[in-house]
């Protein structure tokens, strides 16, 4: 969805700048919800409904897939958290 008031997904590819913060920032928000697998983001729009499994994207790098954001919605100006893909890479 592109806002908390949206009854459907865009058929467009939607991308938005948004900035990393640290995880004492987010936990500020989220608590213990926050651990060291996690990124978070603020800025913007959070991920709204749908987003689940999407990529946080840094300089052509994928660094995160998300996993939650506020239950106020995205446009509440509240972080979004996101797996941090270097947490689950495999070690050769």
């Amino acid at each position: 969805m592109t806002s908390d008031s949206a009854t459907d997904a865009s058929d467009i590819l939607q991308a938005v700048n948004i900035t990393v913060i640290t995880n004492a920032a987010c936990q500020q928000t989220y608590g213990s919800a926050i651990i060291s697998s996690t990124i978070c983001t603020s800025g913007g729009i959070g991920v709204c409904s749908g987003d689940s499994g999407s990529p946080l994207v840094v300089a052509g790098m994928q660094i995160g897939i998300v996993s939650f954001g506020s239950t106020f919605g995205c446009s509440a100006g509240y972080p979004s958290a996101f797996a941090r893909v270097s947490s689950f890479k495999k070690l050769d």
